[in-house]
């Protein structure tokens, strides 16, 4: 009995015995036995492999956070690249009015190399703003421009007969025909070098301003005066108001361009711009242009100059 190993089963039929050897006991144990460390050791794994899920899930889910704010970031950076691109087409074109406007071509640029097409962006601004400062400086010095805003011309310069005195002879100025009280402008900076009421020749009340290098301007048969004599005027500045005095035949500004005591077409003076700039050159050709543009650059480089501090005097001394 003792290698016997004896296994009673009971239910409602009644009980039966099965005798079982005692080796076939032993691996029953080692079966049971091997079944219980197989479910702990799959427990375990099952626990390790749901960590290992876990961490991979949070790693996975860190990763489509990364992604996506990268490519938020990455869609931020295109609209910025897309925005600036379409600024520097605006700048480029606005450019392309400056350089239309002051006189200067347009540069080429190279489309396939962004950093080349930047630079000679930068260049032909340099140039336009360069430009813009010296022909800005040249014609706040020489008349140009208007000396009204609106206005029709009722009489040209040159031979006319006189519409009071029916006499064929020389106009030295134009007539722009406006409204009494018209406001008039100086076409330079100057200093006023007559302003008088009266008479005056048939001028009626009259200004005349002299500017630099032997050029005047006059404006006559005004209303009211501006301005008084010695007084220093800017370009744009109101000097007089427009009228109908003196020998007039009704109300309108008669304005004279003059240099070194010769009257010139004032409308040459009047249509030259920073995009015609040249064409004057080509119109008025018995001034001395080359050695006048020469002077004036001079005068622009010096005014350009940086200020000596007295400190740095004593010291070249």
């Amino acid at each position: 009995m003792d290698n016997k190993f004896i296994i009673t089963i009971t239910d409602i039929k009644g009980s039966r015995q099965y005798n079982i050897h005692q080796f076939m006991k032993h691996i029953l144990l080692y079966v049971l036995l091997s079944i219980i460390v197989v479910i702990l050791v799959s427990f375990a794994t099952i626990r390790l492999l749901l960590g290992e899920i876990a961490t991979i899930e949070k790693n996975r889910n860190k990763l489509i956070e990364d992604y996506n704010r990268i490519e938020a970031i990455n869609k931020s950076l295109d609209e910025e690249i897309a925005q600036k691109n379409n600024d520097i087409t605006v700048i480029r074109g606005q450019l392309g009015h400056l350089e239309g406007f002051v006189g200067v071509s347009n540069g080429e640029t190279n489309a396939n190399e962004e950093q080349t097409n930047i630079e000679q962006l930068l260049e032909r601004v340099n140039v336009a703003r360069i430009t813009a400062e010296q022909k800005g400086f040249t014609l706040r010095m020489l008349p140009n421009g208007s000396p009204l805003q609106h206005f029709q011309v009722s009489s040209n310069f040159g031979y006319r007969e006189h519409p009071l005195i029916k006499k064929r002879e020389f106009h030295t100025g134009i007539d722009l025909r406006v409204p009494v009280g018209t406001s008039v402008y100086a076409t330079a900076d100057g200093v006023v070098s007559f302003s008088k009421k009266g008479y005056n020749g048939g001028y009626g009340n009259m200004v005349k301003i002299e500017h630099a290098y032997g050029f005047h301007t006059a404006y006559a048969h005004l209303s009211e005066l501006a301005v008084k004599e010695g007084e220093f005027v800017k370009k744009g500045q109101i000097v007089a108001y427009s009228g109908n005095t003196g020998l007039s035949t009704g109300p309108h500004l008669h304005y004279e361009v003059i240099f070194l005591g010769k009257r010139l077409q004032p409308k040459h003076f009047m249509n030259w711009t920073m995009r015609n700039y040249d064409d004057i050159f080509e119109r008025e050709k018995e001034i001395k242009w080359q050695s006048l543009l020469n002077s004036i650059s001079t005068i622009r480089e010096f005014i350009s100059m940086p200020i000596i501090e007295e400190s740095e005097v004593k010291e070249m001394e």
